[in-house]
This record gives structure tokens, sequence and C-alpha cells, in this order.
């Protein structure tokens, strides 16, 4: 049910697989991915955490938790998964951009954020949003010129995205001295 989009019904077969004693953390990561694609945030934390706790180099579960956790704002809990999945899997992009545009929403630790942004392009340079993000983050430091080679990067990757032109516009504008940066990627 989970590998056909399935989510109520994944939930439900692996309750029941609880409830008959089967408990394996690769089950409790599964029906935390579930119950995260049906929207309850609350019950897939208890069953990711479970993953975790039983097996503690789970990358895949410390990134959705960490997902968690910056829903909530709670950014240093936050932080500790996104960088233990960074830990486990050093190809993982998702995690690096996680973390970087956490950072960068919450302003803290700024340089640290272009650096893990920077690695996610590294990782998968044809991801426009990641691109995207590394602009906003080397717009907020201050850096035109970085900020103007990553934006034009991204809307080479997608360029139907007006988002990613308004933010090239605003980078651009904020060279010639008319803007100061973006609040959000």
């Amino acid at each position: 049910a989970l590998e056909r989009e399935q989510f109520a019904d994944a939930v439900a077969s692996y309750t029941r697989a609880f409830d008959l004693g089967f408990d394996a953390p690769q089950a409790r990561y599964s029906v935390g991915l579930a119950l995260m694609r049906v929207g309850d945030g609350e019950s897939a934390m208890v069953h990711l955490l479970a993953a975790v706790e039983a097996e503690p180099d789970m990358a895949e579960a410390h990134l959705l938790i960490g997902t968690l956790y910056a829903a909530r704002r709670d950014t240093p809990r936050a932080v500790h998964h996104y960088e233990r999945a960074m830990e486990m899997d050093a190809t993982d992009a998702v995690a690096r951009h996680s973390l970087a545009y956490l950072l960068g929403r919450e302003g803290i630790d700024l340089e640290r954020a272009v650096a893990r942004a920077r690695e996610a392009t590294r990782l998968q340079p044809t991801t426009a949003l990641y691109h995207n993000t590394l602009s906003w983050l080397l717009l907020k430091v201050g850096d035109h010129d970085g900020a103007e080679r990553a934006a034009m990067r991204a809307n080479e990757l997608s360029p139907e995205n007006e988002l990613y032109q308004t933010g090239l516009d605003t980078i651009r504008r904020a060279k010639n001295g008319a803007g100061n940066g973006r609040d959000e990627p």
C-alpha cells in the first residue's frame, strides 16, 4: 500500500501488524512516512523516534524527524537530526538542503547554511530548488555575485518558475543598491 501511495491503507496494515506483535525499525519508519503523508505529524514522530531508538543509524528516519522538528520550529532538535542524517549518508543532498534552509529561515549560522547549500547543489546539480536556496543564502550574507550566479542557475534549470525569476530580479536590485535581500527563497 505504501508503494502504491495508499497511505491510509498502509497505516492500517502496519497498525494491524504491530497489534499482532510484529515490530521492526523499518516498519516503524514506513508507518511514520505514511503518517506524514496523511498529515499526522504527531503520530509519525512517535513511530520515527521508535525507529531510531531501535536502529540509531537509520539516516532516512533522522531526516524525517528533522523535518518534523523544523515544522514545529524546534530548531536545535531539527539541526541535530539533520546532522545525524548527513553523518550517516555522505550523499544526502536533501538533509543538507533542509539544514541550510532551516538555518537561513532562523537567521543563524549563515556561513554554515551556505556551506550546506553548496554541498546540496554539488550533490544534486540539476535541482533548481537547491540553487535557489543557495542564492537566497548568499544574498543574506552579502555575496551578490555568488547569489546572482546561483539564481541564474536555478532559472536555467527551471525557466518557468516565476519565484526564481523574482529572486534573480531581487538580487540584481540588491547589487545595484535598491534592496537588501529576500526574506524567503
